[in-house]
């Protein structure tokens, strides 16, 4: 018996030390940047670390600290007897700096604000912040492409930035379309730099401020009823936009004289109304609706989706009329919520619904036999918005459960969704994915957010501004968050510039660019250093896990002997 147990021993020990050296020279190998593995003693598994567990600095044990702080007291009291007033300057200090140290609110993980505490915006995390408003909230708006297409979209300032809009009024005859320009937006300018300036200095940056003023144009149309939702599309030369009102009418307007009118129009700030109607009506919706797109491959073609479940397709014929076949595509059992023309494929669509589900479709196939597959249960509630990304087979849905879910078409059915990001505290109002980043995309709800994601999970982690336990529980990918506008309903990407978001809420529109998201190839860095990380973990998991696991079987086998022994 002795025999045998001296020689597993041996054996157990050469084990051992082939175990260590397997982990040593894998962590050396797997080793990136800022990801460390440390090589830890295989006799105590239990105090592995994992790669990518958060170790806080709390951890410490208690018994460290009490011997730490009994072999350190003696000259503590030494020091404290000679210095106590340079340590009470110091304390005071510290807890100034703490006091004023900025910390990141994040709606749902935060604490809630106390008695006369309020969010400030902090400004430095914004290379452009801007807002402006209509007579008359605008809960719908798409922009409008000045540059044409092919051309250089990279962010330069002063920017020039236009997009039309619908209002809802308090009476429908009330309502207006409008096409609005922007120009001038300059960057921020940190004032902080200019606070003890000299008196010249104070009025040259005065003068300059008064230089930068924005420039403002308005340009309006009559609308019957509130206007839903409105997108625009532009065929050569000519502008056109689509406005579901809520009269159950879907009007198509000519925006060229409006777009015209709004370049050429002097002064700062300037509004003009033209007296344009409707190029076409369509009368045939039993209901109103909120769900329209433009096809992007085929000129004129355009989808709309109403409250009963139906969508019509409309097809662009000569003399500037629309075709639209009066038997709808009827697979929803609830409303139509949005819909989404295919970027790849020119007669495929998407739509969801209140009815909680997302279905395919082929236009060219009768209506009935349309439907070519879907998910039953997208959402576990209604599913409100959709965005298909325009080179990658990705599909991004929002829902009243305040889910956002990244599918991929080539295997919806069955699988679920690939991304799965819990954040929101309130029903999804809209989603889009960014034309120049294919990774990123935005998302607005109606806990009055707007949220940047990045599937890339390319966050910067600061311990110094926000707590790393709540960080801990925000998904990675989610990289800024915009806030201070009430009832937010949509949020797109402007096309002439890289990064620039516009947002629409019952108070006002605001215009930004963030300093998370500049877009000028760091991602597709990011992008590979992503997938060296995943290689990483997949080894680690495929190496490591069974070592540790044999190790720690033949611990336990040693742990039964010496006890039977």
């Amino acid at each position: 018996m002795e025999s045998f147990l001296s020689n597993f021993m041996k054996k157990t020990k050469v084990l051992r030390n082939n175990i260590k050296s397997c982990i040593a020279k894998l962590q050396a190998k797997i080793e990136i940047d800022e990801i460390e593995v440390h090589d830890s003693d295989t006799s105590d598994l239990s105090d592995c670390v994992e790669i990518g567990e958060i170790v806080e600095a709390d951890s410490v044990s208690e018994e460290e600290d009490e011997s730490e702080s009994d072999c350190s007291s003696d000259d503590d009291d030494e020091v404290k007897s000679h210095d106590d007033d340079a340590l009470d300057d110091t304390n005071s200090s510290t807890v100034a700096s703490k006091e004023n140290t900025k910390k990141i609110y994040i709606p749902g993980q935060s604490r809630p604000l106390k008695e006369g505490e309020e969010l400030v915006c902090d400004k430095t995390a914004y290379v452009m912040l801007s807002s402006f408003y209509t007579d008359y909230p605008c809960l719908s708006f798409d922009p409008l492409p000045v540059k044409a297409p092919g051309s250089d979209t990279k962010c330069s300032f002063p920017m020039d930035v236009m997009l039309v809009s619908g209002t809802q009024a308090s009476h429908p005859m009330r309502n207006r379309i409008h096409v609005m320009m922007l120009g001038n937006l300059l960057e921020l300018k940190d004032d902080d730099d200019d606070s003890h300036s000299s008196d010249g200095e104070e009025k040259s940056r005065k003068k300059r401020k008064n230089k930068d003023t924005k420039i403002f144009k308005d340009i309006t149309i009559d609308h019957r009823g509130d206007v839903n939702r409105i997108r625009a599309c532009r065929i050569e030369t000519t502008t056109l936009c689509a406005t579901w009102s809520s009269l159950k009418k879907v009007h198509v307007w000519n925006l060229s004289a409006a777009v015209k009118a709004a370049e050429t129009v002097f002064g700062k700030k300037s509004r003009d109304k033209l007296d344009e109607k409707p190029v076409f009506t369509f009368h045939g919706h039993m209901d109103e609706g909120f769900a329209l797109d433009w096809c992007r491959h085929v000129p004129g073609q355009l989808l709309t989706g109403d409250c009963k479940g139906n969508i019509h397709f409309w097809k662009m014929v000569q003399g500037g009329e629309w075709q639209i076949d009066q038997r709808p595509f009827k697979q929803h059992q609830s409303s139509v919520e949005d819909l989404q023309w295919s970027h790849q494929e020119a007669n495929v669509f998407f739509s969801c619904s209140a009815d909680r589900s997302i279905l395919v479709w082929d236009c060219r196939m009768a209506p009935k036999d349309a439907c070519v597959f879907g998910i039953p249960e997208a959402h576990r509630k209604d599913v409100n918005v959709i965005s298909v990304h325009r080179t990658e087979p990705w599909l991004v849905s929002g829902g009243d459960d305040g889910l956002l879910k990244v599918w991929d078409f080539r295997r919806i059915q069955g699988f679920g969704p690939v991304v799965l990001l819990p954040f929101h505290k309130g029903p999804i109002t809209s989603v889009s994915w960014c034309p120049h980043e294919r990774s990123v995309f935005c998302a607005s709800a109606e806990d009055d957010v707007v949220s940047i994601w990045d599937l890339v999970g390319n966050r910067e982690e600061n311990a110094d501004i926000c707590d790393m336990k709540i960080l801990s529980r925000i998904p990675q990918q989610l990289i800024f968050l915009h806030m201070g506008q009430i009832d937010i309903k949509e949020v797109n990407w402007h096309p002439d510039h890289e990064g620039v978001l516009i947002s629409t809420a019952s108070d006002a529109f605001n215009i930004f660019k963030t300093i998370s998201c500049r877009l000028d190839g760091v991602g597709l860095l990011v992008q590979a250093e992503n997938r060296v990380l995943e290689s990483a973990e997949t080894l680690t998991d495929r190496h490591l896990g069974p070592c540790r696991a044999r190790a720690e079987a033949h611990f336990q086998l040693l742990l039964q002997i010496d006890q039977s022994s």
